[in-house]
């Protein structure tokens, strides 16, 4: 989450985010493909960031800004307002930012992408630690079973 919320627009290329060295646990860089839904999600709030800042956004300029605009958002502060945002929709209490992680881990593998390629999306030094990230539920299980026709 740190990650995220320390990039800037040079970091998104419209294809790619590309994750610096010096701001990821790791010390390595790493760039990862963009969904087209959030393509269109992160190019529509450039449209609303230049609205709300009054020109076009420099490399250095920081996507997810904290209230002066020189320092990155916060973790907590990014925590409550998606808190704040699951209550006003209803939706059950105990997310946070840290739980879409281990989500995307889950349901890459869940939809057959190999552990190399979701380590490369949640950045996990080894496989070891993102095995840990990984749910595996009964159904998981038959469907591993099936694979072998047993």
């Amino acid at each position: 989450v740190s990650e995220s919320l320390r990039l800037t627009w040079a970091a998104y290329d419209g294809k790619r985010l590309t994750f610096i060295a010096t701001n990821t646990k790791t010390k390595t860089t790493r760039g990862v493909l963009v969904a087209d839904r959030l393509r269109k999600e992160l190019d529509a709030y450039r449209k609303a960031w230049v609205e709300s800042n009054g020109r076009e956004p420099k490399g250095s300029d920081l996507i997810f800004p904290g209230r002066r605009n020189e320092e990155p958002l916060t973790r907590q502060a990014a925590d409550l307002r998606l808190r704040a945002i699951v209550k006003a929709a209803g939706l059950p209490s105990g997310t946070s930012l840290h739980s879409f992680r281990r989500s995307l881990a889950t349901t890459m593998v869940q939809k057959g992408a190999s552990l190399p390629t979701v380590q490369k999306f949640t950045g996990h030094k080894s496989l070891a630690q993102l095995q840990r990230y990984v749910d595996v539920s009964e159904s998981d299980e038959m469907a591993a079973l099936a694979l072998l026709g047993a």
